[in-house]
């Protein structure tokens, strides 16, 4: 996903939250640029904390501070982008057009 490559993720790590797109799987429900953030700032948390654990880590806190002014605390992805995807294609176009471009910058 485009938030994680913005983040410096590598192509395994952006393959690997592929899935979240769409709102979790494109069931229109957690913002999954939300979650690929979360998951890629507790990850650079982690390797640079080996053996500590990564909840409440102030990276993945911060992302979300970040994230609940951009949608004035919204966090279902239909209702971030007034619609479900129904496809892949369908959220690649909505991407490619600029959608959630101020989620994923922010």
């Amino acid at each position: 996903m485009e938030v994680v490559n913005k983040l410096g993720g590598t192509d395994k790590e952006i393959a690997m939250v592929a899935g979240f797109a769409g709102g979790m799987g494109l069931s229109g429900n957690g913002c999954g640029a939300l979650s690929a953030a979360i998951w890629k700032r507790s990850l650079d948390w982690v390797e640079k904390n080996p053996g500590k654990s990564a909840f409440g880590n102030k990276y993945a806190k911060s992302v979300l501070k970040k994230f609940m002014v951009i949608t004035n605390s919204e966090f279902e992805c239909q209702q971030i982008c007034n619609q479900k995807f129904e496809s892949i294609k369908d959220h690649s176009e909505f991407i490619k057009k600029g959608g959630c471009q101020n989620i994923i910058d922010g």
